[in-house]
């Protein structure tokens, strides 16, 4: 069983996450863009989706944070419900399944999220945590994928150095 201060600080990451989301999708929805301008009531209700998202969204990040996973399973549910390929609640639901070992379901939801974005590295070095059990290869993969994204992400390119290091390659490790 992990420590609970792993789930603590994977809740508060997860609230960071969700913070930026919501200032994010703020903002999308109030920027203008060089396609056809929408009619006022389909921007209203783009603008009343997003708020409505970016709310559940932290409803169920607050929801986990206090241990309601089920409850926090529902609202991240009712996010993908109103968008079904928000990254976040797909995240969100990887970081509760991962945090029941149920890693299955945990990699499903990541795959969805970097499915999402491509370039979601949260989704990504959660995954490859779960692969490191199982194929190292894969993971490597991954951890090589988040340090060329973000070059500064630190503890991918640590855990890229102990997957190399594993895998008898001491070089690369270094």
């Amino acid at each position: 069983m992990r420590p609970q201060t792993t789930s603590n600080r994977r809740a508060r990451r997860a609230v960071v996450l969700i913070a930026g989301a919501a200032i994010a999708m703020a903002t999308t929805a109030c920027s203008s863009t060089s396609t056809p301008t929408p009619t006022s009531s389909d921007a209203a209700s783009a603008s009343a989706s997003a708020t409505q998202v970016a709310k559940l969204l932290q409803q169920g990040v607050d929801q986990a944070t206090q241990q309601k996973t089920d409850e926090a399973v529902a609202t991240f549910n009712s996010v993908l419900a109103i968008d079904p390929t928000n990254k976040y609640a797909l995240y969100n639901l990887g970081l509760i399944a991962q945090n029941r070992n149920d890693t299955t379901n945990a990699v499903a939801y990541y795959d969805k999220a970097i499915k999402s974005d491509p370039a979601y590295t949260p989704a990504m070095y959660n995954k490859a945590i779960i692969l490191e059990a199982t194929n190292v290869v894969d993971a490597i993969a991954l951890y090589e994928k988040i340090v060329q994204v973000n070059p500064n992400a630190s503890t991918a390119w640590y855990r890229l150095g102990l997957a190399y290091e594993r895998q008898g390659q001491g070089e690369k490790a270094k």
